[in-house]
């Protein structure tokens, strides 16, 4: 099989784990109740298990009658002994140095090894006091001495008889906080007995958790299953042939024969199944120690390294998956400080994390990659639980059945999802993508159904107890009970979303799907989509509908000309009406001269056709890019003067509609429509309008009914600017009635109620809010009983408000009839903007448009009559080029067009992906005109708000970055506006998600092989500059340059600053965390200045009142005294957002030098 299609092949993931799940269910074993090995210690004692696991170890013994004497104190004479013989000590005979205990006294020599080795010390008047009952304060003092782990400075809680001072109050602190004994209301009782139950379970953690005394030589069991097999020790220069089961240790060689095959079998489970001619070698083999429910002794696989030099193995590794674990990585929280997800009520723990290592206790619970695979052409590392390998002459890949793990090749590591696979190849570079498994891969992991079943009975006989405090369960809650099962079960649920289930009966072979079946359109979609485009966070068959990649609901067996619409669309080729797709799929590379059977008739596709027709269109896309001649340099002041962009034109049809009036940058044109000649008319100036008396502080937005009559009042009331006290809606029946209040806005959620007009008979608004539902509809409310009839829903999006509607250069989103003021359009941006037609007159209409003039046209204008409309043409190129189209001609003049030239500007497409809790994050990826999507400098493009959002037209930091030859990734964090309620609400309540979903945008651009990981750096204005500092600091390894913009240095300072001597508004705890509070200082890049090592440009203006010049001015200082000065530029007549010629083009020359000298090295090397 071809390897550029083995990577990619696509089966039924779904019928696989289906199959495995059906195979291995008999194989879970019941729930068992513990036995008790000591008649006195019962079934419900809290530390059987632990007596248990001393007694099995030797450590411990009961009485000769059968006790154990749980409740009984050990003396100090049984804790020399003991501690003793744990530690190694050899008994010391002689002369003791205590009084009280002399050459026959049974414990002496014990006690004097115990003593010098200072585990045990005697009393000031030289006596030792053997008999004495060893104390809870004394005893978990004396075993924590016999591990070299180091007290933490774990916090002591408050208890009433232990305060900081207490002499053993950080061996206290240590063993709660390890877990290894309790407290009982507020009290340790420190001077009470040790007893021997509480010993065992502070000694069983000890031993099990404390990376000095855990660590045990990791031995397998090697079992041959059929054929020949070799086995080679460690030192021995002889490959002997074995056939009965032997051990296997670190520094071993095994060889299977082309009829061999051989399993390894690991202590808790974990195992290595080898197939027919394999060679694999034990590089490393370490165990750690744990105590497996029951109490019984295990040794779990700690660090495992092989190398498999070729052949094919499947292999298990055992993890412990219990409802308390969260799966918690808590080295990156440690390491990483905050790019995790922190909730209010966590984020004190995490900021202790932020100064300390992690303490010793929990190390063995930590994430971290066990086993390693070293192949000729990859490694690969893996943290659990099911996967495969294969080596050959020319690549090496794995597959991933479920669990964690990862393929590095040529510098690119790619981390795997339960059911994908990648490759690496022998020309060293990166691997494939991950992408759902090959047929031949699942019918492989199929095959493996007996020893999977034999790998999940054996883990779960082998699992861990639960800890003290994590969680007790009743018998059969525990999924860990059900390891297997319950993960896979997890595996499936996911797997029905992402992989590619065959239908029913599509195949055309029974219940298997093979490269020569017949490939219906959802398993298509679900291959190409992923593969092709840079949407991977939702279902790829709503992509394929909202984008247009398909014609029609298409079912069961699809054809040439099926996927050729498909594939021409995912790839940007323009396809005329009526268009020959084979003949355009010839000439943009999608079928070949070759392809004589697809050349003939337009036949049902096959799974391997399909396959080969994806990798042919990416590619030719991609040459395509790349031919494109590379971008002359821009000048970014026609940004802010191109029509479309800052500067809307304003278009009016005069009431015959025979003239039409327009402004262009303040000059008033004037046309006659019916041949675009110059018209002498003018508009008359009309009556002047009621406008609302707003007072000091209220901002008003006036709303008039058809009539034009003042009807309602937004008022926004905020004493400065960013502090914000009141929003309300004022309505009222007619001039001559009292205003009332109509709507009042709970300022600490973010929501929109717009008044955009009145029904024809003005007794109804028409209301674009998102009050009522998750997403921003259109309703007609009756203001006098708010009652409401919806217009408008979109189940995937927002209608776009005001705000939107300017940062997407829409200057009119709801068209109106000119003559009864009825609603006709409506616009919402999912990924692009898109229009609504609301009346089948205007629908007919549009439709006519689009097939004479191509997509994304908007109407901005219609004349009274509808026999004219003035569209907008606008996408990710065009700034805004206008058009007057003759609606029954269907003609058209070019009015205005952008002064940004199309061919300088690079191509945007939308990009979706899986953050690590499961939300889709959106954003936008510009490509540098010349490039396509590999392996690119790459800058991270953060906006400000944070209640804002990117849109399909790049913003003027994009189109300047681009236009260096870098790649831009424009990130709609959460927070961001346009993707419902629930998008914006859950960051406002969890601030620290806009951080981890745009540092996980970086990760997701480097393993989709788009970003060279080498050079990336980030930038962002206002609350983008804040997260462009705050980024480089937590992340410092990960930017190689950084600029913020106006960006918020302290939240506290900012905070104090804005409220002076006022609370703190609702308005401001919407999106920035409260002045003073310990979430403000974890959030707050002043936090870290010393972390922050990576180049960097502050750009801040004296005349903010925003985000107030202080804040930048203490981060240059910080910066600068932490050996890190920054390059600045200051603008002292600047607000917020420059504003004039000079100050803009200062903005955008200091960029523009900053990126040439921070990334032009990696560039260079391009």
């Amino acid at each position: 099989m071809p390897r550029s299609l083995k990577n990619i092949f696509i089966c039924s993931f779904t019928f696989l784990l289906l199959l495995i799940l059906t195979g291995i269910a008999a194989a879970a074993p019941q729930q068992e109740a513990i036995v008790t090995a000591f008649y006195d210690v019962s079934s419900s004692d809290a530390n059987l298990v632990y007596i248990n696991y001393m007694a099995k170890r030797g450590i411990i013994s009961g009485f000769p009658d059968g006790s154990f004497h749980p409740s009984e104190g050990l003396t100090r004479a049984q804790a020399a002994v003991l501690v003793s013989k744990l530690s190694g000590q050899k008994a010391n005979p002689g002369n003791s140095s205590f009084s009280d205990i002399d050459s026959s006294h049974w414990a002496a020599n014990y006690i004097n090894s115990a003593a010098a080795a200072k585990y045990i010390a005697g009393f000031p008047d030289g006596s030792f006091h053997p008999d004495e009952i060893l104390t809870r304060a004394q005893g978990i003092s004396l075993l924590l001495r016999l591990s070299e782990q180091s007290l933490t400075e774990a916090e002591l809680p408050q208890l009433q008889d232990v305060d900081p001072n207490h002499w053993a109050a950080a061996a206290i602190a240590t063993a709660l906080a390890a877990g290894m004994i309790d407290t009982e209301n507020n009290t340790f009782k420190p001077d009470q007995a040790f007893n021997r139950g509480d010993l065992t379970r502070s000694l069983s953690l000890l031993l099990t958790k404390a990376p000095d005394l855990n660590r045990q030589e990791l031995i397998g069991h090697l079992i041959i299953k059929t054929g020949s097999v070799k086995h080679k020790r460690d030192g021995s220069e002889k490959t002997q042939p074995i056939n009965t089961t032997t051990t296997v240790r670190a520094g071993d060689t095994l060889i299977t024969a082309n009829d061999g095959e051989a399993e390894i079998n690991y202590p808790d489970g974990s195992g290595i199944l080898l197939k027919p001619n394999s060679q694999l070698i034990i590089k490393t083999a370490s165990g750690r120690a744990y105590i497996v429910k029951g109490g019984k002794p295990g040794t779990a696989v700690d660090q495992l390294e092989i190398e498999l030099s070729s052949g094919q193995v499947f292999a298990a590794l055992a993890s412990k998956y219990t409802a308390s674990n969260k799966d918690t990585d808590e080295e990156t929280i440690a390491d990483n400080k905050f790019s995790k997800l922190v909730s209010r009520d966590n984020h004190s723990n995490l900021a202790a994390a932020q100064s300390s290592p992690q303490p010793w206790y929990k190390s063995a619970k930590k994430k971290k990659n066990k086993i390693k695979v070293a192949m000729p052409w990859g490694e690969v590392a893996i943290n659990g639980s099911f996967w495969s390998n294969y080596s050959s002459n020319s690549s090496s890949g794995m597959s991933l059945l479920q669990g964690e793990g990862s393929l590095t090749s040529g510098g690119v590591t790619r981390n795997l999802s339960p059911g994908q696979s990648s490759v690496s190849s022998s020309d060293g570079r990166p691997p494939s993508l991950p992408h759902l498994m090959s047929p031949s891969e699942a019918r492989d992991w199929t095959q493996q159904r007996s020893w999977l079943g034999e790998r999940a009975a054996e883990m779960q006989g082998q699992q861990e107890a639960i800890e003290p405090g994590s969680g007790s369960q009743e018998p059969g809650a525990d999924p860990g009970s059900h390891l297997l099962t319950y993960k896979l079960g997890q595996a499936l649920a996911q797997t029905e979303q992402t992989a590619a289930a065959t239908a029913s009966g599509s195949s055309g072979g029974g219940d298997k799907q093979t490269p020569d079946s017949f490939i219906d359109m959802e398993t298509f979609l679900k291959m190409a989509i992923p593969y092709i485009t840079f949407e991977q966070g939702e279902d790829p068959g709503y992509i394929a509908k909202k984008q247009g990649f398909i014609k029609d609901e298409l079912r069961g067996e699809v054809y040439r000309d099926d996927i050729l619409y498909s594939l021409l669309r995912m790839t940007y080729v323009p396809i005329p009406p009526d268009a020959d797709l084979l003949q355009l799929a010839k000439e943009y590379g999608i079928i070949s001269e070759n392809d004589k059977t697809l050349q003939e008739e337009n036949i049902k596709i096959t799974t391997k056709t399909a396959l080969q027709m994806m990798v042919n269109a990416r590619n030719a896309w991609y040459e395509r890019l790349e031919a494109e001649k590379p971008a002359e340099q821009l000048n970014l002041i026609n940004y802010y003067i191109s029509n479309s962009t800052y500067t809307y034109p304003q278009f009016m049809f005069s009431d015959d509609g025979q003239v039409l009036w327009y402004t262009v940058r303040g000059e008033l044109k004037a046309i006659n429509v019916s041949d675009a000649s110059k018209s002498d008319r003018i508009p008359g100036n009309g009556t002047p309008k009621e406008e609302y008396p707003a007072q000091g502080g209220e901002t008003a937005i006036n709303i008039y009914d058809n009539s034009q009559v003042l009807r309602a009042v937004s008022i926004e009331v905020a004493p400065r600017r960013n502090y914000v006290t009141d929003k309300y809606i004022l309505y009222r029946e007619s001039p001559e009635k009292p205003w009332k209040r109509l709507i009042e806005f709970d300022l600490s959620l973010t929501r929109d109620y717009e008044i955009i007009g009145f029904s024809t008979d003005n007794t109804k608004l028409i209301v674009k809010t998102n009050f009522y539902d998750n997403y921003t509809s259109l309703y007609q409310v009756d203001p006098e009983t708010m009652s409401r009839e919806l217009i408008y829903h979109n189940p995937h999006a927002d209608a776009a408000v005001e705000l939107v509607s300017v940062l997407a250069g829409i200057p009119v989103v709801s068209l109106k009839n000119p003559k009864t003021g009825e609603l006709l359009t409506a616009i919402y941006v999912d990924d692009k903007t898109r229009l609504v037609c609301l009346r089948e007159e205007m629908a007919t209409i549009m439709d006519h448009v689009r097939a004479d003039l191509g997509e994304n046209h908007f109407p901005v204008a219609i004349s009274p009559d509808f026999d004219y409309l003035v569209l907008l043409h606008r996408d990710d190129r065009d700034y805004g080029s206008y058009r007057l189209y003759n609606v029954e001609s269907r003609k058209d003049t070019l009015l205005l067009a952008s002064d940004i030239p199309v061919k300088d500007v690079g191509h945007t497409y939308p990009v979706s992906f899986k953050a690590s809790d499961g939300q889709t994050v959106f954003g936008y990826l510009t490509l540098p005109p010349g490039k396509s999507p590999r392996n690119l400098p790459l800058i991270v493009n953060v906006h400000g708000g944070p209640q804002a959002r990117y849109v399909w037209t790049p913003n003027e930091y994009a189109l300047l970055v681009s236009n260096l030859d870098i790649g831009v990734l424009s990130v709609d964090f959460r927070f961001s506006i346009g993707y419902g309620n629930e998008y914006s609400d859950s960051a406002s309540k969890n601030m620290p998600l806009a951080q981890q979903d745009v540092f996980e945008s970086v990760n997701w651009a480097i393993n989709s092989g788009i970003a060279d990981p080498e050079c990336i750096g980030i930038m962002g204005h206002s609350y983008g500059g804040y997260i462009s500092f705050y980024q480089a600091a937590v992340h410092p390894d990960t930017y190689k340059a950084v600029i913020s913009l106006m960006g918020v240095w302290d939240w506290t300072d900012l905070g104090l600053e804005l409220i002076e001597d006022d609370p703190v508004p609702d308005y401001h705890r919407c999106s920035a965390p409260e002045p003073g509070t310990e979430l403000a200082q974890v959030l707050s890049p002043s936090s870290y200045a010393d972390k922050l090592k990576s180049p960097i440009l502050i750009i801040y203006a004296g005349q903010d009142d925003a985000v107030y010049p202080s804040q930048n001015i203490r981060a240059i200082k910080e910066l600068t005294e932490a050996g890190n000065t920054p390059q600045v530029l200051y603008l002292p007549d600047s607000g917020h957002t420059p504003d004039t010629l000079e100050n803009i083009t200062a903005v955008f020359e200091e960029i523009k030098s900053f990126l040439n000298e921070q990334m032009k090295a990696t560039m260079s090397d391009e």
